[in-house]
């Protein structure tokens, strides 16, 4: 009987180890899987926070981009405008320099013409002029007329 409860005890002990082996095999899975999942939640939390960060730093670009595409359509804006208004400036003052010029020139010309002419023809034309007008015979008045918007001077005979 002695060797009965000798080998009962040692199964009996032999199952304690067993199920305290079972136990810290559970045990150790257990931390294991834990461990296992908080490392995923920590990859899935860090995913998600550079995520957000790209989310942020694209949106951030984005309105730089967005601010800079303004400010250089209101910079080309400004250019045009400046330009046309530049055109304008020399569109005027070439108007004004050709006007300048052709005054300049109707009265180079005339005082030309005026100055080439023959004295003599000038006085001769000057009395026939002045001959015909005292060739009338209706008598004519002193005074001043307008005549077709132009002063006129007559005289009487």
């Amino acid at each position: 009987m002695g060797c009965y409860v000798y080998v009962m005890f040692m199964l009996c002990l032999c199952y304690v180890y067993v199920m305290f082996m079972l136990c810290l095999c559970y045990v150790y899975v257990m931390l294991c899987l834990c461990y296992v999942y908080v490392m995923f939640m920590l990859c899935i939390c860090y995913i998600m926070f550079m995520l957000c960060l790209c989310y942020v730093y694209v949106m951030f670009m984005l309105c730089l981009c967005y601010v800079y595409v303004m400010f250089m359509f209101m910079l080309c804006l400004c250019y045009v405008y400046v330009m046309l208004c530049l055109c304008y400036v020399y569109v005027m003052f070439m108007l004004c320099l050709c006007y300048v010029y052709l005054k300049c020139s109707y009265i180079y010309n005339s005082f030309y013409l005026l100055c080439r002419c023959d004295p003599t023809r000038v006085m001769a034309s000057s009395f026939l002029r002045f001959s015909r007008s005292h060739t009338t015979t209706h008598p004519q008045s002193a005074g001043l007329l307008w005549t077709s918007d132009q002063l006129v001077a007559e005289t009487s005979t």
